[in-house]
């Protein structure tokens, strides 16, 4: 559970979202913290997960440990990523 519906009353997408519904969705999440340079989730696994950036940033790497590894995306703060994959 999120420690307060304040943290989504700042991202665009639930801004315009009343108190009670943002209760309600704050109840649903977890909010997790993790060290600067973790893998949230690795390409090509299974996953059906919504990231919400609350503080930071993350980084969208493809194709991680080769030479063809590729920065696609900085999500900052108040960003979404949802990884779903086959």
């Amino acid at each position: 559970m999120l420690r307060s519906n304040l943290s989504l009353r700042r991202i665009p997408l639930f801004a315009a979202l009343p108190p009670t519904a943002l209760d309600a969705l704050a109840a649903m999440l977890r909010e997790l913290t993790y060290p600067v340079g973790a893998l949230l989730c690795a390409e090509g696994e299974y996953s059906e997960l919504l990231y919400i950036v609350l503080q930071g940033s993350v980084e969208v790497i493809t194709a991680l440990g080769t030479a063809d590894e590729r920065l696609i995306a900085i999500r900052e703060a108040g960003a979404f990523h949802q990884v779903f994959t086959p």
